[in-house]
């Protein structure tokens, strides 16, 4: 650090990464174990929880806070009860994992998800989006034995209901502020009207320039420059030129196996320095839609 100083470099996040990879591998954990258990727990809500047994693995104290009732009455609540409020299950580790895992895969009524829609659509603006696009609903029914769920758009009439497969939904996600976004990475653009949630729309970024971002392909009239804080990073281009999941699946390459610690650190210095909460969480627990899924009714259809 001292050396940067000096030499008036920057600290960039790519040299923050490989000193916490230096750190992990040739130095003693200690600086991490006094990692205070509320922060610890706080991080655990950033990080896909498919990503705990790479995390676990650091030490016996990350893995004693991991698995305790505690740590799991957390999740529950700030992944499903916070924006949809109802009793929390009993409190024992083995009963609320189970609970987790079946209400990743069948959400309850009330609950808050997005629904894949594929096609064209434009919001109060003249620009007509199109690409795959993720639009904020809510279960309202549910038919569980059929895998099939009635979902109701915020700021539409009730006649735009409308019941889809499980493969079209997925949970809602958050805006995911401390990943930088380079030139390739797949994103997803914020779409948003003025008396409608919106939805998010995947794009790709072709070009970075002074904190802006060209995307390609989600307008009709050409490409669009937009700010960052309208973009969420959903993948990247690994070294072995394969898309590299961001949210809710296994990371393998080793270079990036602990590129969570340094959003997690990041994040708890914020956390230490502001003391505020963390958004909702933002996995990415549904399957993959289909190709070319029915017309959403929330939208403006382009034929």
């Amino acid at each position: 650090m001292k050396t940067l100083r000096k030499q008036k470099r920057l600290w960039s996040p790519d040299l923050f990464k490989e000193a916490i990879n230096i750190t992990i591998d040739f130095f003693s954990t200690d600086f991490f174990r006094r990692l205070p258990t509320e922060i610890f727990r706080e991080i655990l809500l950033m990080i896909p929880t498919n990503e705990y047994c790479n995390l676990f693995a650091i030490n016996t104290e990350w893995c004693d806070v991991g698995l305790s009732d505690e740590t799991w009455s957390l999740l529950y609540q700030r992944k499903f009860l916070l924006n949809n409020p109802g009793p929390l299950p009993l409190k024992s580790y083995e009963y609320l994992v189970e609970s987790y895992r079946q209400r990743l895969n069948d959400p309850h009524v009330g609950d808050k998800v997005e629904v894949a829609w594929r096609g064209k659509f434009r919001l109060e603006t003249q620009d007509v989006y199109q690409g795959l696009a993720w639009w904020v609903a809510e279960v309202v029914d549910k038919h569980s034995d059929v895998g099939r769920y009635k979902i109701r758009y915020p700021g539409w009439d009730s006649r735009w209901d409308e019941w889809v497969p499980r493969s079209r939904l997925r949970w809602k996600v958050s805006r995911n502020h401390i990943e930088s976004i380079r030139v390739g990475d797949v994103v997803e653009l914020w779409c948003c009207g003025a008396s409608v949630p919106g939805a998010w729309l995947e794009t790709k970024v072709r070009r970075v320039r002074h904190g802006r971002y060209c995307l390609g392909k989600v307008i009709s009239s050409g490409l669009l420059w937009v700010d960052r804080d309208r973009l969420r990073l959903v993948s990247r281009p690994s070294l072995t030129h394969s898309s590299e999941p961001i949210d809710g699946h296994q990371v393998t390459d080793r270079r990036r196996r602990y590129s969570f610690m340094s959003s997690a650190l990041a994040y708890a210095g914020n956390f230490l320095s502001s003391s505020r909460n963390l958004d909702d969480d933002a996995d990415n627990d549904a399957a993959d839609p289909p190709t070319d899924p029915p017309t959403p009714r929330g939208a403006c259809c382009i034929m």
